[in-house]
């Protein structure tokens, strides 16, 4: 009995620590991309490239970046970048791109 109480102990705690590990790690966020240094690669300061970026409605994901979008964006605003200039400074650092 006593021995049996001792296996149900370690089983519960060995339970309750892979609980708390598992509900810590769904809690992770990957990190936050970092503007000022794609800012930097197309020459314009960062809150240029966050207001031509937007921001996502609350509680909603940020949309994909549109290159064509942002480039006439930061050009209205009087930053001549093209296409394709904003399209690699996004893709640099960024995750890797889906099969």
């Amino acid at each position: 009995m006593l021995n049996g109480r001792k296996t149900l102990t370690a089983a519960l705690i060995t339970g309750m620590a892979f609980a708390a590990g598992t509900a810590t790690a769904q809690q992770q966020r990957p990190p936050r991309p970092d503007f000022s240094a794609k800012a930097a690669k197309m020459n314009v300061p960062e809150d240029a490239l966050m207001t031509c970026l937007g921001k996502p409605k609350e509680g909603e994901r940020p949309a994909r970046p549109d290159p064509s979008k942002i480039s006439s964006c930061l050009t209205k605003s009087g930053y001549k970048v093209s296409k394709d200039t904003v399209d690699e400074a996004l893709k640099a650092g960024g995750p890797p791109p889906r099969k």
